[in-house]
């Protein structure tokens, strides 16, 4: 059997391409994605690699790599992306897979969705069930895209990860370190909690899914929950600087002030995807957990790279950047 990577060169991408190899399991692996650099270390390791980007190439190109194969889509925009950009990757760039699927049938799909599509609850379990509330461009471009492939005649498995983490990470962790060093942390009178994952636990639960009969479900995945502050001290100790809390700031306020500018972004056609929003509030203010115990049970699933360990070697590899 062959697999497909989207996205390789992206965190999850990357990651996922290597932990295929290490299971032996298949017999040839194509990355599919942008950046040549990573491409090539990716080739280096024993992977066959395509410069591929969904919106501009020729699907026909893959012809040959579908048929006994299993595809996972990772290609995707990030939270931070402008708005055009999310509706052109995230849903444009999936139909196009899904159609490109459709015709040229496979074995199955594995697609990479996220946390963000559950949106504005305050508190309690988030099930895989739960009535969805997308709020940012993001979170409705990654809805979308799961849609995509939940309407679709494609054999899936779709996984919902919260924050990923790890090696090389250019988003969750980068802008946690930036902000704890430049102690622009917030701090509210209210804490929350956070589910977290390290991306090669994320891998090998993605993996473990292709290598069994298992078709039309969707599971959260997560690591570990966190208290937000216990998450923040842990990586300012592990970045030996001290925590960077000052002043609290009253929730109430702060979120008065986030309806407001979303308001304001929305009319004037700014992206908030990484400015103050009621989602991002809420993300560190509220006690939300991930239940992922569908996955757990049914594949016996526990984590294997605690946050620190994950923290610890995202640090190894930036210091050597």
């Amino acid at each position: 059997m062959k697999a497909v990577v989207t996205g390789a060169t992206g965190l999850v991408g990357q990651y996922l391409v290597r932990e295929l190899l290490q299971t032996g399991k298949f017999s040839e692996i194509l990355a599919l994605g942008r950046n040549e650099q990573t491409l090539n270390h990716l080739q280096d390791l024993g992977s066959r690699i395509m410069q591929f980007d969904l919106l501009l190439n020729d699907f026909n190109e893959l012809k040959d790599w579908t048929g006994d194969s299993i595809w996972f889509h990772c290609a995707a925009a990030i939270s931070g992306a402008d708005k055009e950009t999310l509706e052109s990757v995230n849903i444009k760039g999936t139909q196009l897979l899904i159609d490109f699927l459709t015709n040229n049938p496979i074995s199955k799909i594995i697609h990479v969705s996220s946390i963000a599509i559950y949106g504005l609850h305050e508190e309690g379990m988030f099930k895989e069930d739960l009535e969805k509330y997308p709020s940012s461009n993001y979170a409705k471009t990654k809805h979308i895209q799961e849609q995509l492939i939940t309407n679709s005649k494609l054999n899936w498995i779709v996984f919902r990860p919260p924050f990923i983490g790890g090696p090389n990470d250019k988003n969750f962790l980068f802008e946690f370190a930036n902000r704890i060093t430049n102690k622009k942390m917030p701090s509210f009178t209210k804490s929350g909690s956070i589910s977290y994952i390290d991306v090669r636990d994320l891998c090998r639960g993605m993996v473990q899914s292709a290598i069994i009969d298992d078709s039309h479900e969707i599971y959260n995945i997560k690591g570990f929950n966190f208290i937000f502050d216990e998450f923040v001290k842990l990586f300012a100790k592990l970045l030996k600087i001290e925590p960077p809390y000052g002043k609290k700031y009253n929730y109430s306020l702060v979120m008065g002030l986030a309806v407001f500018l979303e308001i304001y972004y929305k009319l004037t056609g700014n992206s908030n995807e990484r400015k103050l929003s009621r989602y991002r509030i809420r993300t560190l203010t509220s006690q939300r957990t991930l239940d992922d115990s569908k996955f757990r049970e049914k594949y016996m699933f526990t984590p294997n790279i605690s946050p620190e360990k994950s923290i610890q070697d995202w640090i190894q590899v930036a210091n050597n950047e």
